[in-house]
């Protein structure tokens, strides 16, 4: 609550000074849930412990948009009760924060951003799914806050320069805390109404508690629209990485795709290299993915399916990757009552392993299962019951080899 109550002070203090803010609009929502659930292994282990949860869930949505200043705060959180004390109750919250503010019109805006939530500890891992307990996670809070310039040099051409300051903590021994200090260029000119062509060039300097390393990043980019909802966007160079420590690295780094939409249907190929947080390492680790998403629109129901792979690599980051695999079915039984239905795969090896076995220890698959209800009803209440199950695969059928289930009720109210 702190944090939300810092970000608005700015926004008040800023409608004060400028008088043309009274036109602004302002949308607030606001939810309380409450329910149980049943987990047959609440702790993610071969070890079986099972426990009734007893949990609470509020939800704030915000959103400020004004001539010159925009806010947006998305917050949930939970409060998870252990009937019997199999495991230590837990709070549990996620926030997204942004703010800016047009300091000088057309020119200067300033901006700050707070997000909290629990990831994987190591993020070869992946990202965490609602049937994972937090066993293996950790509450990750990221700060950041800029400037940015935008002089005007013309009505097809785009020019940003900047300073950013992001600040990445863990709670206490739980993960790698990282400071970075960016200063930034972006230069995109409109060749014609379709296509674009630019620059970019940033320098990182990424201080912690163990090693220090400067970033030197120099890419170019181009996109083209050929039709609404298609394009083709292509941005490639590289990354020249000089730890203070002695030694550098010279890595491309990219980020390109492909979205296509045709009728109800649509599809979008990416492929991304870059580094990214890492709360295990000193450094962070340098992620290379290609992903596929298709869905299609039925009158009553969206089908979609995705499936990814990773490639993780870096100073301090054992050699990983993973294939992931997503299918996902929305249906509107009836105006009221919904339903949902999900299948996933997470499949983590070593540089080593063979995607054909499980025989070696670093090799686990992750498999998981859903299904929900949802029911609407009068005064802006709903009721929801859950199925979600995960089994957990490794190759030396050890600690990390598991089973767990979990059934559960909830009512919200929505406000």
């Amino acid at each position: 609550m702190r944090k939300i109550v810092h970000l608005l002070l700015p926004i008040i203090v800023v409608s004060m000074v400028f008088p043309s803010l009274s036109t602004a609009e302002t949308e607030i929502k606001c939810s309380i849930s409450a329910g149980e659930e049943y987990n047959d292994n609440v702790n993610d282990t071969s070890d079986k412990k099972a426990d009734f949860i007893t949990f609470f869930s509020p939800t704030v949505h915000f959103l400020y948009t004004g001539n010159r200043v925009k806010a947006a705060i998305d917050y949930s959180g939970t409060l998870r009760i252990y009937d019997t004390g199999q495991r230590t109750n837990e709070i549990l919250n996620s926030l997204a924060a942004t703010a800016s503010a047009e300091v000088v019109e057309n020119l200067l805006v300033v901006d700050v951003s707070d997000t909290n939530q629990m990831v994987f500890s190591d993020t070869t891992q992946g990202t965490p799914n609602t049937s994972d307990s937090t066993r293996n996670q950790v509450n990750q809070n990221s700060f950041a806050a800029g400037a940015t310039l935008t002089p005007h040099f013309g009505d097809r051409t785009q020019f940003k320069l900047g300073y950013r300051f992001t600040g990445t903590a863990y709670a206490s021994g739980t993960g790698v805390n990282k400071y970075d200090q960016q200063g930034f260029l972006d230069v995109l000119y409109e060749l014609t109404p379709t296509l674009e062509i630019g620059a970019n060039s940033k320098v990182i300097r990424q201080t912690s508690d163990g090693g220090d390393v400067t970033r030197y990043y120099l890419t170019a980019v181009t996109r083209y629209t050929y039709s609404e909802g298609c394009y083709i966007y292509i941005q490639g160079g590289g990354v020249e990485s000089v730890y203070d420590l002695g030694g550098n690295k010279l890595l491309p780094s990219w980020s390109a795709g492909w979205n296509h939409v045709i009728g109800r249907s649509g599809i979008s190929l990416q492929t991304s290299g870059d580094y990214v947080d890492n709360p295990s390492t000193i450094y962070n680790s340098f992620r290379a993915t290609y992903s596929a998403t298709l869905y299609h629109d039925f009158d009553r129901a969206r089908v979609a399916a995705s499936v990814s792979y990773s490639d993780y690599t870096g100073q301090d980051t054992g050699h990983s990757k993973d294939v992931t695999a997503n299918v996902n079915l929305n249906y509107e039984i009836t105006p009221r009552l919904g339903a949902s239905v999900s299948l996933g795969l997470v499949n983590t090896i070593g540089s080593s392993n063979n995607f054909a076995t499980l025989s070696n220890s670093n090799n686990t698959q992750r498999l998981y299962g859903s299904a929900e209800l949802n029911y609407q009803l009068p005064k802006d209440f709903s009721v929801k019951a859950y199925y979600r199950n995960k089994t957990s695969l490794a190759g030396s059928g050890n600690f990390n080899t598991y089973n767990s289930n979990i059934v559960g009720v909830g009512l919200t109210k929505t406000f």
